[in-house]
């Protein structure tokens, strides 16, 4: 090593710098200090093909928050919120919507533009006089501190669920509700002797 080293001692210097590059740049990569998946950086959890991100977590933390607070008359604070693991169970709700859209996109569902425009036309929130007002719609996502483009999103995964659980449900007659309590009410008789 020592004879190749002074042999080709002009290129050693060469050989070191490329080395010592290569070295830094691979740790930076192995190690974390450099994420080449800048999708993750943008998302809290990916459940199958759908990433959750830290703005639909975050809207979701607000209104579960908003929704304890209204339903304790205003005693509710940061502090139970932490005790009782409000992020985990929003984290969990969001992970099951998720599930479910993943199922929906299985199955071929899918909300079309016009359902999406169908649906903020006849919300309440954003009319005036009875029509569909397009500034307080946009002052409204402005005060709430959400882009149109997310609102329409989730409004559009919102859409998606319902239109899941409405293919999904199916009204049970009374056969089907015997055979359910015959197999739950169902026992073995045993006698033993000795």
């Amino acid at each position: 090593m020592i004879t190749w080293m002074q042999k080709h001692k002009k290129y050693l210097v060469v050989t070191i710098w490329v080395s010592t590059i290569a070295f830094v740049g691979a740790g930076f990569v192995g190690w974390g200090a450099y994420d080449m998946n800048t999708s993750r950086a943008k998302s809290v959890a990916k459940v199958g093909s759908r990433n959750i991100s830290i703005s639909q977590f975050q809207q979701k933390y607000s209104t579960m928050y908003e929704y304890y607070l209204s339903a304790s008359n205003g005693k509710f604070n940061q502090e139970q919120a932490e005790q009782m693991g409000l992020d985990k169970v929003v984290l969990q709700r969001l992970i099951q919507d998720n599930v479910m859209l993943n199922y929906a996109d299985e199955l071929g569902l899918g909300i079309s533009d016009e359902e999406i425009i169908l649906a903020l036309m006849v919300d309440p929130s954003f009319m005036v006089d009875g029509k569909f007002d397009k500034a307080k719609y946009e002052n409204s996502l402005k005060q709430a501190r959400i882009s149109p483009k997310d609102y329409e999103k989730n409004l559009a995964d919102s859409l998606l669920l319902d239109k899941l659980f409405n293919a999904l449900k199916i009204d049970a007659n009374s056969k089907d509700l015997d055979m359910l309590a015959s197999s739950y009410f169902m026992e073995d008789r045993l006698s033993l002797e000795i």
